[in-house]
């Protein structure tokens, strides 16, 4: 995509209001006269990278930002300048959330709309709208192909209903209900390998505040880890969907509170959770799986539920399915009892002391439960089946009632 002899990016993306992302990164801009009305409406974005951006020869940007009113901060880098631009009305009209580096908010003054603050801010000496994207801290941490930074990490997703949010000081991320989905491919590494979550940072703490789905983008991982990674929180449900649902190439991942943890691999030849392993110049693992607190981990795949793993470490846990299932120390992997790697079945991993009328997992029998065994008639989820008579029905229902305290 060759914009090397551009003059006039007018109304390029106007009103495409539901873009939350844009890499301009290759956009050769040297030539271009008009941006008037180029991002107008795009109310999907929360930030944009413009450090691309040469605009020395820009001449008119009237309603360039126009009611971009989610849109929180403006990158540029040194290519930028507004020497002779002569148009610029309402250039930034409706960005009520627009903040500059130094802490300049926007405000409705006809004196502050224009070309006049469209440059890197400078504080009450001299303000402006934008940020130097020298400034911009970049995690090494990917949500749905954004890479999260110290602009977008209080609400990496922007408008979307799925709330992400990163804390650096503590290397924490914060899930809440929804899909995330991964965008790109598998050697695309500025979008996290085409993973719905991808962490190349060693310590990670996944904290569950919803229920999550972490859907990998075609022939893509659903979830991503290259470093030793907890995840934790309240009784919801993590679920890495993808080539393999969960990757873990290094460290240690511990599964721990009351989450439950699903790994579904989909692809050819996939693994529910698989760990890191060489084979020269000898064949060495090098993740373990931790299993503890009240957390429950599933995972299936065409090859194998769970396999590659250094070790698996199960606190107060057991695998409770498929029946006669255990680790194989020598095939790194949870085996039948022919000695062969669980495939196309989902492994389950549970605490020693559940109690079948707890279906939903949260330790409690109550209501809830039998919310979550009508949700699932006829066909669901074994953990329903509370009578265990190989039927989920309102004799469940009954069992769970029985079970209330």
């Amino acid at each position: 995509f060759n914009t090397a002899n551009v003059t006039n990016m007018s109304s390029m993306f106007s009103r495409c209001k539901g873009i939350r992302n844009l890499d301009l990164s290759n956009f050769n801009t040297a030539n271009v006269t008009s941006m008037s009305y180029m991002f107008y409406e795009c109310l999907g974005l929360t930030s944009l990278d413009l450090s691309s951006f040469d605009t020395g020869n820009v001449t008119n940007m009237e309603y360039m930002f126009g009611s971009c009113n989610n849109l929180k901060a403006i990158c540029v880098s040194n290519l930028w300048s507004t020497a002779k631009v002569d148009k610029s009305n309402y250039m930034f009209i409706g960005c009520s959330k627009l903040v500059g580096e130094k802490g300049t908010k926007y405000v409705y003054d006809e004196k502050k709309l224009g070309h006049q603050y469209a440059h890197i801010d400078g504080g009450t000496a001299n303000p402006g709208y934008l940020t130097d994207i020298a400034s911009v801290v970049s995690y090494n941490l990917w949500i749905a192909g954004t890479r999260v930074n110290s602009i977008n990490k209080d609400n990496v997703l922007g408008m979307l209903a799925t709330k992400v949010t990163f804390n650096p000081s503590t290397n924490t991320l914060t899930l809440y209900d929804g899909t995330i989905t991964g965008q790109g491919n598998s050697s695309d590494a500025s979008t996290g390998y085409g993973c719905g979550i991808c962490s190349k940072i060693t310590g990670l703490t996944i904290n569950m505040q919803g229920n999550c789905t972490s859907k990998g983008a075609t022939g893509c991982n659903g979830i991503r880890l290259d470093g030793s990674t907890t995840v934790t929180g309240g009784a919801y449900r993590l679920a890495g969907l993808g080539n393999i649902g969960v990757n873990v190439s290094a460290g240690e991942l511990v599964v721990g509170g009351n989450v439950t943890l699903d790994a579904d691999g989909t692809g050819e030849n996939a693994i529910g959770i698989m760990g890191y392993m060489t084979v020269r110049p000898s064949m060495t693992f090098y993740t373990t799986l931790t299993v503890k607190d009240n957390a429950t981990v599933r995972a299936r795949g065409v090859s194998a539920g769970i396999a590659r793993l250094a070790n698996l470490v199960l606190e107060n846990h057991a695998i409770t399915s498929p029946a006669g299932a255990v680790w194989d120390v020598n095939r790194h992997a949870v085996c039948n009892s022919e000695g062969n790697p669980v495939k196309e079945r989902w492994v389950i991993i549970e605490t020693l002391e559940s109690n079948p009328a707890d279906v939903n997992r949260d330790k409690t029998v109550d209501s809830a439960d039998i919310v979550a065994v009508i949700k699932e008639m006829p066909d669901g989820d074994k953990k329903a089946d509370v009578n265990g008579d190989n039927v989920i029905d309102s004799a469940d229902i009954v069992a769970v009632i029985k079970a209330m305290k």
